[in-house]
């Protein structure tokens, strides 16, 4: 049978190298006191008998024999020490070296008989089977070095803490947990600190080159940030024990012999140390990166176990925390088969995981729901807002002229509808409310119009606050649309146009455009504030406007902003017909601001510099009663266009181009059409026309 007595699994590995002994069996021999508390035990459970270990008490003693041989009667294999030693060893030899790991921790009495050196032949026998196996260096014995592996070969080093770790250094052959390994492990910055603490001598630094951890890593071609001085790879109680050790040497009288034999040892020991710690460490690795795979497709195979059942109980997967959360994945992505008994302790931990995530995700569903219907209820305000205002503008442009959402959020009906938990919001529904909501625009848009009003009307009443916070109560719905449809009639004409005020822009814009465009330039929050970027047309411009639309048949006081504001075949007749340009009615408007805003400037600096030269304002619409545009059709337009192309194609052969031309400079060559491209001096700053050819200036120059 097998027995705890070396002498047994001794004699055994003589026998399969043919030199068995005859006394194979002398350590099975007991007492007289021991075979009869064996039958004892036989009869009542048929389990081997167990010597526990020694106790203060009797009481104990029994209560752990107790114990173990009703733990042991339960299982299968309780037989399996009345064995004879030849079959227990050659079963041992078609393990690998995990599960004869695992035979050893079964009981005290498996480990008293595999973890000895007796036993190193089965060790050895195991570790052959596995492969690319670095040879067992020589300061480990087999069962430790079985220890170091997923397989068993080198899974774990030397424990140098209680608890189950994962920092290894493979250097001192020590695993620690996390926490331990932070504590016991310092860094060579760690190690310099101590030293100038006078707790190491000036001569310590000289030996860290012989406990560097880090030799491993480099022998093993594994580089990054461990590999520097914040990498922790010194073993305090081995840097403790080496200085102790070499105080010792010092104070002898043949000091230095002894402490270079004993420098020398310690070389010897760190390079063996790191040329078999990064054989292993590679050979871990590789192992690890060969079983990666099988590894990921165990784990899915546990978690498609665990999705079974938990659908089986009625769990939506949606639901499942995911491998994102710590606690889910340290219970379901494992290695190990799913079983009933870990079905069973693992499913009281999953529960409040996934009721957690089952609150979450409604949660989040109510409040998309709540953002559904909070999204539908501005669309259709918005679509209200449009038919009433009359603007077809995008939402952020209109939010300029109507009331915030707030104000309609505050509305009862419109409350109910967003508090109700439904998906979103018909139009059905929103008629309840329309009536409501229309009569709020309605009286926000009349503010508005009056507030613009009063720029060009300075007669105009502006709301008072009363009436700005007036209630819906008693507020009539046709004098608001009357109100409204008369001050937009004011505001539709032509002459009611805005000038921004903005020194880079002076243009004219009608409304509502003038605020979109007031917006984009100045910051503003509200109408009011928009209003402050824009000043109505002053007498001259009024008067320009006045009389481009006589120019084009239309009533100077009646014509509307829609009467002109489509028109596109418009030309200045003031300009020479070889470089006028077709434009709108807002752009030839501007485009004679901008020509007496040249004339103002130039008249200045020829009052400053006492310029020689006469200048004419060739588009003064005040003085001069010469028609100020013209609107061709389209035939007219095509024949204008065909001149102009007719005149720029006759310009690149001018000999003109070559020289420098009357009044104006090289700017720079233009090598697509090889031609020189001029400015005008006579100009000021950011007034002239953009670098043109020489004909073109001319052009300019002797029209002014």
């Amino acid at each position: 049978m097998v027995t705890t007595r070396g002498k047994t699994l001794a004699a055994e590995a003589r026998a399969a190298q043919g030199t068995r002994e005859e006394d194979v069996n002398q350590g099975q021999k007991k007492t007289t006191g021991e075979k009869a508390h064996r039958a004892n035990r036989s009869k009542n459970n048929n389990v081997p008998p167990l010597t526990p270990a020694s106790s203060s008490g009797k009481g104990k003693e029994k209560r752990m024999s107790r114990q173990l041989s009703t733990r042991l009667g339960r299982g299968k294999l309780r037989d399996i020490m009345n064995l004879p030693i030849e079959i227990f060893a050659e079963i041992c030899y078609y393990l690998d070296p995990l599960d004869l790991r695992h035979l050893a921790l079964t009981n005290k009495r498996m480990w008293d008989v595999l973890m000895t050196k007796e036993a190193k032949h089965i060790w050895k026998k195991a570790l052959s089977s596995v492969t690319d196996l670095p040879e067992c260096p020589t300061d480990l014995n087999e069962p430790h070095s079985s220890r170091k592996s997923k397989r068993g070969a080198y899974r774990r080093v030397f424990q140098g803490c209680q608890s189950r770790g994962i920092q290894v250094d493979w250097f001192y052959r020590v695993r620690f947990c996390k926490g331990c390994f932070n504590v016991k492990m310092t860094s060579e910055s760690g190690v310099g600190e101590a030293s100038q603490s006078n707790r190491y001598r000036s001569w310590f630094p000289h030996l860290l080159e012989y406990l560097d951890g880090s030799q491993v890593l480099r022998s093993a071609r594994i580089y990054g940030h461990s590999n520097g001085s914040r990498g922790k790879h010194f073993y305090i109680d081995e840097v403790n024990k080496v200085v102790e050790t070499y105080k010792a040497l010092v104070q002898g009288l043949d000091a230095e012999q002894r402490i270079e034999e004993y420098k020398k040892q310690l070389s010897d020991q760190g390079r063996y140390r790191a040329s078999t710690g990064a054989a292993m460490l590679k050979w871990h690795r590789s192992e690890m990166y060969s079983r990666a795979e099988e590894v990921a497709a165990r784990k899915q195979a546990r978690f498609e176990s665990v999705k079974a059942k938990l659908v089986e109980a009625g769990w939506d997967p949606i639901d499942f925390p995911g491998a994102e959360c710590r606690e889910f994945r340290e219970l379901v992505y494992k290695e190990q088969q799913l079983t009933p008994k870990i079905w069973q302790n693992i499913e009281p931990k999953l529960v409040p995981l996934l009721q957690r995530n089952l609150d979450e995700r409604l949660e989040r569903e109510r409040q998309n729901r709540r953002l559904k219907r909070g999204q539908a209820v501005l669309n259709l305000y918005h679509d209200t807002a449009r038919d009433i205002t009359a603007l077809n503008y995008s939402s952020w442009a209109l939010a300029w002229f109507i009331p915030d959402r707030s104000s309609i959020n505050t509305l009862p009906k419109v409350q109910e509808m967003l508090e109700a938990d439904t998906e979103t919001i018909t139009k059905d529904q929103w008629l309840e409310v329309e009536n409501d909501v229309r009569t709020l625009v309605r009286r926000h848009w009349r503010i508005v119009l009056q507030k613009v009003l009063a720029l060009i009307e300075p007669d105009t009443a502006l709301p008072t606050t009363e009436e700005h916070i007036k209630t819906n109560e008693g507020e009539d719905d046709e004098k608001l649309v009357e109100d409204i449809q008369a001050m937009s009639g004011k505001l539709a004409r032509v002459t009611a146009a805005f000038v921004c005020k903005s020194v880079s822009c002076n243009v004219i814009h009608w409304f509502p455009d003038v605020f979109i465009h007031a917006s984009c330039k100045n910051p503003a929050t509200d109408t009011s504030s928009l209003l402050r970027y824009c000043d109505p047309l002053d007498a001259e411009r009024r008067q320009l406007v006045k009389r481009m639309v006589v120019d084009l048949g239309l009533g100077a006081d009646d014509a509307k902003e829609a009467d002109v504001i489509g028109r596109t075949n418009l030309i200045c007749t003031r300009c020479d017909p070889n470089i006028a340009n077709y434009s709108t009615f807002s752009q030839l408007a501007n485009h004679y601001i901008q020509a007496q805003r040249w004339f103002f400037f130039v008249k200045q600096a020829k009052e400053i510099r006492s310029h020689p030269h006469t200048v004419i304002d060739d588009h003064d619409w005040l003085s001069n009663d010469a028609p100020l545009v013209r609107e061709d059709d389209e035939a007219e337009r095509a024949s204008i266009e065909l001149l102009q192309k007719t005149f720029r194609t006759q310009a690149l052969t001018d000999p003109t181009c070559d020289v420098r031309g009357i009044g104006g400079e090289d700017l720079r060559i233009n090598w697509l059409d090889r031609e020189i491209r001029r400015c005008c001096r006579l100009c000021p700053q950011d007034l002239g026309p953009l670098p043109c050819s020489t004909s073109v200036m001319k052009i300019h120059i002797r029209a002014k």
